[in-house]
């Protein structure tokens, strides 16, 4: 229950696009803390902060019930997100009681300035809380795990499959899902990638699969996600499903995967050798999906600690002097990622699929091939099979098994 220090204002969650929900868990956990809120009794509002979208009144299901402000009401308690216009954050700080900056996101890891700019300089008398352990394990963190609706069934099928990795059946070839997300094309170790060369591949963006039964249905279809996005709710939803994650770029903050509610046992940040151990034993999804039910379990209760670390008192909050000197030293390491990346970074791989293995058209793109190697190899294969068809009987008899002989090598060292 809301303490009754906690009723005496209103609320407001000031958030960029809330109709944009289906596309963005970041988004999905705000509203959920919203209705959450609004169920319990309390007075909320939701105000967008930015929107492409013109003015509108209310969301869709299941947010419908919440009420849409654009304008704030002074004098109650705010939570803003990370990505807030420096604009918008001033006419907040001039009209509310108290804030909270609530990072989804490490501050910065989008840039500090430009249209997708998540970083603010907090002011004395503002709380900053994280999201997760992942965004920092020095700021106090509060976890609100949402419902994956869509996603529960899927995870029940996969938890009644042989528990057999799927990746050591020899039968069957590796499938692999790749994620763009914001994340860039890189280099895809050769043990990982001869592992799932040649077999179907499927893209996943932030818009396709279009919904998340979908997006659901393609996880399930598949051996091992490869993800480029180091921080999204995606690698989360493939792991309950017992699918592998490889994130190929390292993360800079320490210990952050055991202290994470939800446990990351199938997810691995540029480790090949843990990743192939991963996809040769496989790893614990009951334990997993043990610890997600249990995180949404204690959704409000985290959300309750969020308010009252925010808004009851000023007395715990960290310094804000300490809070902008530590993401400024996090800063090299963000600036380094170069997120997120342009939709156009994403258009060669788009355009290969499905008739081309994806983590093939990656490593050539990373690599400083392109698709004219592609069209010079067809030309050549055309070529031979050409020459190889008005050569005499006796000639095709003698060359064939060497033929076939390069063919098994080939396959081999690829």
């Amino acid at each position: 229950m809301i303490p009754q220090c906690l009723r005496g204002r209103p609320f407001t969650i000031a958030l960029n696009s809330p109709e944009n929900f289906s596309h963005s868990n970041g988004i999905t956990v705000l509203l959920d803390a919203a209705l959450a809120l609004h169920q319990a009794g309390l007075d909320v509002d939701i105000l967008p902060t930015h929107s492409t979208t013109p003015l509108y009144s209310s969301l869709a299901d299941p947010y419908s019930s919440l009420r849409i402000s654009w304008e704030l009401r002074p004098g109650g308690h705010v939570i803003v997100c990370d990505t807030i216009a420096p604009d918008r954050l001033e006419e907040v700080r001039a009209k509310a009681w108290r804030i909270c900056h609530y990072i989804l996101a490490p501050a910065g890891l989008f840039g500090r300035v430009g249209p997708f700019a998540n970083h603010s300089i907090i002011l004395p008398g503002e709380a900053v809380a994280v999201h997760s352990p992942q965004v920092s394990t020095e700021i106090p963190s509060f976890y609100l795990q949402t419902r994956f609706p869509d996603l529960e069934p899927f995870i029940a099928d996969s938890l009644r499959r042989d528990p057999t990795p799927r990746t050591k059946k020899p039968a069957k070839r590796l499938a692999a899902s790749v994620y763009a997300g914001k994340g860039y094309l890189r280099p895809i170790p050769d043990r990982l990638r001869r592992r799932i060369d040649r077999s179907r591949s499927f893209l996943i963006t932030r818009n396709h699969p279009a919904t998340k039964k979908e997006l659901y249905q393609t996880l399930s279809r598949s051996d091992v996600l490869i993800c480029f996005d180091p921080l999204t709710s995606v690698a989360h939803e493939a792991s309950l499903l017992g699918v592998p994650v490889y994130i190929p770029v390292a993360w800079d903050e320490p210990c952050f995967r055991s202290l994470h509610p939800v446990r990351m046992d199938g997810i691995v940040w540029d480790d090949l050798e843990q990743m192939m151990d991963l996809i040769d034993e496989g790893y614990d999804q009951h334990a997993i999906v043990t610890s997600y039910h249990a995180a949404v379990a204690n959704f409000m209760d985290a959300l309750i600690g969020l308010l009252h670390y925010s808004f009851s008192s000023t007395d715990q909050h960290v310094r804000p002097e300490w809070i902008n000197q530590y993401w400024q030293q996090r800063q090299p390491f963000f600036d380094s990622l170069k997120l997120p990346s342009p939709v156009s970074a994403w258009a060669p791989i788009g355009k290969a699929l499905p008739s081309s293995t994806a983590l093939e058209i990656a490593a050539d793109r990373v690599s400083g091939l392109n698709s004219k190697r592609q069209r010079l190899i067809s030309r050549l294969t055309s070529l031979v099979r050409r020459f190889y068809s008005f050569m005499p009987a006796s000639w095709r008899q003698q060359l064939t098994p060497r033929i076939r002989a390069a063919r098994r090598l080939s396959r081999k060292q690829y």
